[in-house]
Formats: structure tokens, sequence, C-alpha cells
């Protein structure tokens, strides 16, 4: 009893002390999640000397609070658009104060794979989504001793993603039977378990498939609730209202990158369309990079 009537004391000393003490600035409220201790909680954040001081579920004094009830709190920049896949990239990553790069977009091929590959080397946090363009290619019988050979340079680590595009791409003119779409869903199904981060639907680089086919692919993440990434077909307003439609129809959540290139002399047509389907209870949202010519 002794014992814990001490602890009990100690633990209510520490609690006293950090609530006694007046941060720089609090994050108040928000929802502080950390992939390194697997913390995702509401949480309240103390920072002096511009450095975290304090993560506490009690109340923090601050010369500076801020509320961040309904947001997420998470250490460093998080890109969502991204393209390198080695530490070389991840290196200027960092300078530029980012802490989690994830391929999104494209996605990443053989998943399982490239994530042992990352395994105790990257630098900073890391994920991808599936590989739609990968995973259609996969699923056609005619190029299976390409998927074969794209593999075995995945295993070495040596991949890049102009060597898979110039593959992949030349088979995104042809139609999938019906067998093929469905052994598509199947490879996305497979490659979410093994950890994607949504779905990479890049139908920009691959502008001749068929609605239909697309349509399937947003019917998939609607019935599982997986999140679609797209770069839409092609760089006009009747393509973003496809992926929105695509959307609304199956109640897939929808990210559309760079919608500022997509849309052109008509990005605020664009943004208000996105905002209308917001408005109506839709998960869509958006990004568009801030550099007036394409860099990845």
């Amino acid at each position: 009893m002794n014992k814990i009537l001490i602890i009990l004391l100690m633990l209510s000393s520490t609690i006293s002390e950090q609530t006694k003490t007046e941060f720089d600035i609090v994050l108040a409220g928000g929802r502080v999640i950390d992939p390194e201790t697997k913390l995702d909680a509401i949480r309240n954040v103390g920072i002096i000397d511009n450095r975290i001081s304090m993560i506490s579920t009690e109340p923090l004094i601050g010369k500076e609070v801020i509320n961040v009830t309904g947001l997420v709190v998470a250490p460093g920049f998080i890109d969502l658009h991204v393209h390198g896949r080695s530490n070389i990239e991840q290196e200027y990553q960092l300078h530029d104060g980012v802490t989690t790069a994830l391929e999104l977009e494209w996605g990443i091929e053989f998943l399982k794979e490239w994530y042992a590959s990352r395994q105790h080397k990257a630098r900073i946090n890391y994920g991808a989504s599936v590989s739609w363009p990968l995973e259609r290619f996969k699923a056609m019988e005619k190029y299976q001793s390409a998927v074969k050979e794209l593999y075995q340079i995945a295993l070495q680590g040596t991949s890049d993603i102009g060597m898979l595009t110039n593959t992949i791409l030349p088979a995104s003119a042809e139609s999938q039977t019906r067998a093929e779409m469905d052994q598509t869903m199947n490879n996305i199904k497979n490659s979410l378990a093994e950890g994607g981060i949504g779905i990479g639907v890049p139908i920009g680089y691959l502008p001749k498939t068929k609605a239909a086919e697309m349509f399937r692919v947003f019917q998939l993440a609607g019935e599982i609730n997986a999140l679609i990434y797209t770069h839409v077909r092609e760089p006009n307003i009747i393509s973003i209202q496809e992926v929105i439609a695509d959307a609304a129809l199956t109640g897939a959540p929808l990210h559309i990158v760079h919608i500022n290139s997509m849309s052109l002399g008509q990005i605020q047509f664009a943004l208000d369309m996105v905002q209308a389907a917001k408005n109506k209870g839709l998960d869509i949202s958006t990004e568009l990079y801030t550099y007036t010519a394409g860099s990845t």
C-alpha cells in the first residue's frame, strides 16, 4: 500500500509540475500522431524554444494557445506527392523539413517487396499507394513474362519509375476483358493488404482506358473505403468532372492531384466544383504545387 501511495504521489507531482509550466506555444486538443510510438490520440502539445517539450492529456498553459481541435498534429511536413524512391531523394526532402514522404499518385509496384527493401534503411517515414497501372498490367495474360522481369528488377532494388512506365504504358492502349478487370480488382485488394495507402490512379498516363473500366476501380474503392489518388484523364474540366462523378456515384474517397495543372486557366471553376462536392458531404480533396513548371 505504501509503495502504491508513493507512486500515486509521484504521478500527482508530475502532473502538477507540467500543468504549472508556461510553454511558449500550446497546441490544444489536436489529434496527435507519432509513427514511431504509434500514438494516435487527442493530446495537448507544449513547445519551448521551438522544440516539443510536453505531450499531455492535461490542459497546458502557454504564452500562445492555438486551438487545433479537429486537426491532426504530426511531426514535420507530410508530402503526399513524391516520386523519389531512395535515400538520395530523402536527403533533399529532409533539407526541406519533410519527415514523411508518400508516393500516392503513381503508387509503388510490388509493394510488399518495396517496403521490405526500405525497412531500417529509410531516412524518413515512407509509404505508398497501390499502383493501379501495374496491377492492371499484371492482370493481362500476354504480359506475364514482362511482369516477371519487372519483379526480378524490383527485388534487386534498382527499379525506377521511368523504366517501369516505359514497360507498362504501351499496354494501356488495350482494353481489358471482363476477366482481366476482375483480376485487376483482386490484384488491387491483395496489394492493399500489403500496406497500400489507397489506390494510385494516374489515368492521365493511361488516357485511353475505358470509362467503364475506370468506374470499376472507383466501385471497389467505395466498397472497401479505400482512398483514390488520381491524376485525371486530360487537363480539362470534363476530366475533373469525370472523377467527381465516379466518386459521387460509388462513395469512393477521392484526392485529385495537382488540380492547377489539370484545370489550367479554369482553376477557380475546378476548385468551386470540389468545394460544391464537399458541401454535399462527399469526401473529396485536392492539392496544387507551388512551382510554375512541373517538378518532381
